[in-house]
Formats: C-alpha cells, sequence, structure tokens
C-alpha cells in the first residue's frame, strides 16, 4: 500500500509517496509539479487535479496527508490563497477517490508520526533511514514526512 504526501508552495507542489511501514517506509517517488505560467488559476487548479489523481492512479495510491499552512502563516496574500486553493483541490479529489485523507499542519503530520517536535525533526540528519533524506531541503523533507503519515492512515486497512 503506498502513501502519498504533499507540500504545497506559492509556486509549486511538491509530492512524496512511500510503501512500507511507517517504521520502515520505502521512497518511490519525490518529485516537483508546476503549472504551466500561461494558465490562469482555474485551469492551474484543474491542471493540478488531472496531474493528481493521474500520479494517484499510477502509483496505486491509497492515502494522502496534505500539508496545510499554520494558520499564523496564511495571511491574506494572493499566494497563501492559491496554495489554499491547490491543497482543497487536492483534498476534494482524493475523496471522490475514496482515498483516505488527512489534512492539517505540521503538527497534524506530528501527531500522525508520534512525532512530539516535528520542526526538530526537519533539522535531524536522518528521518526512518529514508535515503533522499540527507539532500532533501525543507519543503521536499515535509513532504517526505507527510508520506510516511499517510501510511498510518493505512494501518489496520
Amino acid at each position: 500500500m503506498n502513501g502519498l504526501g504533499v507540500r504545497t508552495t506559492t509556486k509549486e507542489l511538491i509530492y512524496a509517496i512511500t510503501t512500507g511501514t511507517v517504521d520502515q517506509p520505502q521512497t518511490i517517488v519525490l518529485q516537483k509539479l508546476k503549472a504551466p505560467t500561461a494558465f490562469e488559476v482555474p485551469h492551474a487548479l484543474a491542471w493540478y487535479r488531472e496531474s493528481f489523481l493521474g500520479i494517484c492512479q499510477e502509483y496505486n495510491v491509497q492515502a494522502v496527508v496534505i500539508r496545510t499552512a499554520e494558520s499564523s502563516r496564511l495571511g491574506g496574500g494572493s499566494g497563501a490563497i492559491y496554495r489554499n486553493n491547490i491543497e482543497g483541490v487536492l483534498a476534494e479529489a482524493a475523496a471522490a477517490e475514496s482515498l483516505s485523507v488527512k489534512m492539517g499542519p505540521f503538527a497534524t503530520i506530528g501527531s500522525l508520526l508520534n512525532i512530539k517536535k516535528p520542526k526538530q525533526a526537519l533539522e535531524e540528519a536522518d528521518f526512518k533511514s529514508i535515503s533522499e533524506w540527507s539532500k532533501a531541503n525543507k519543503d521536499n523533507r515535509e513532504a517526505l514526512m507527510a508520506s510516511v503519515a499517510a501510511l498510518r492512515l493505512l494501518e489496520g486497512k
């Protein structure tokens, strides 16, 4: 069973797919998606939705965890609104496909992983022996952690 973790920014979507268990995850893919710059917002959202669904089908994803912005950092800028729109479209698409879905700030991911200080875990040299961890930047690490948290949603299924 495969879990997908998502971390959006104002410019792109970073996703990771893992398989295995929460204690011994194996990364299948860690990549970025960026809608064509010529697209207006509605077309970009549709593009993200279709790309996301294609990825879920290709990698047989059964659970998705979407890392949302912290409430104190949301602000009202167009970048934050765009990011929220992407996250909402992805959550709707996953739910429409009957995938297990969880959205939340980084603390939610920490809770799923039983990590009391998840932001400290981002700074560690290793996380659950994930080979991509040492080369990954903060956003990629958040996507990786979210993908492992998605595996938690699959326990008992």
